[in-house]
């Protein structure tokens, strides 16, 4: 081999095909050095976003769910609260006139020992009769 030296089947100063030299040191072809390597094929691209797809598609539905379960619980409590306000106002006054009601509650109708009141939840109405109505879905 007229004097040059071989390691591990490379001469010394020669270039393998994938561009590893015999001392060790990769060389970098000009035309891969102008165009980054991207670490993430297409494919790969689209099963990530496939799945955070399906991600959203879960999680968004049942976020508004839970959103419009929080709303409706809140109506049904601010319900109840005017229900009692309702009860002792008339049990010390005789009537629901002047009863401070939760805000966002309006009472609807008042009569003799019984009334109706409404309040929104989002796009949702409920209301409560009384004296000791519970809350219920719906307009008076």
């Amino acid at each position: 081999m007229s004097g040059a030296r071989l390691r591990l089947g490379v001469t010394h100063s020669g270039v393998t095909r994938t561009g590893d030299t015999a001392d060790g040191y990769r060389v970098t072809s000009a035309r891969r050095a102008t165009r980054p390597h991207n670490p993430l094929s297409l494919l790969e691209l689209a099963l990530v976003l496939a799945v955070l797809a399906v991600a959203v598609a879960v999680a968004v539905p049942e976020y508004l769910q839970v959103s419009q379960n929080e709303r409706n619980d809140a109506a049904r409590t601010r319900l109840q609260h005017a229900t009692r306000t309702l009860e002792l106002r008339h049990a010390a006054a005789g009537t629901y006139a002047g009863a401070t009601l939760p805000a966002g509650v309006r009472l609807v109708t008042a009569g003799r020992g019984t009334f109706c009141v409404e309040t929104r939840a989002g796009d949702h109405v409920w209301h409560a009769a009384g004296p000791t109505g519970k809350p219920a879905s719906g307009a008076c």
